[in-house]
């Protein structure tokens, strides 16, 4: 799963305003959201656990890993896109 916290963290470094990355599990019974917040992030994890997180950039590599740690401990397939966040105008 190495190779998935790095993608989803250099995906989530590049976020712009308005938009967002979300992981999802095969099933889409488990989803994370990671979201631009001016110089932080906010990271809305609805799985196992049902919590939402603000973290600035230095935080943002060490949060992700736990989190899919959790999330996705056996999973072969997570389904990883960039959107427009649904909280954003326009």
């Amino acid at each position: 799963m190495k190779s998935l916290e790095r993608t989803a963290y250099n995906l989530a470094a590049k976020l712009g305003p308005g938009q967002e990355l979300s992981m999802k599990s095969f099933k889409k019974d488990r989803v994370v959201t990671v979201s631009r917040l001016g110089s932080g992030y906010s990271i809305k994890e609805a799985g196992f656990i049902k919590e939402e997180y603000s973290v600035n950039a230095e935080e943002l590599k060490k949060k992700i890993g736990s989190i899919i740690d959790i999330e996705f401990p056996r999973s072969h397939e997570v389904l990883v896109s960039v959107s427009r966040s649904k909280e954003s105008p326009g």
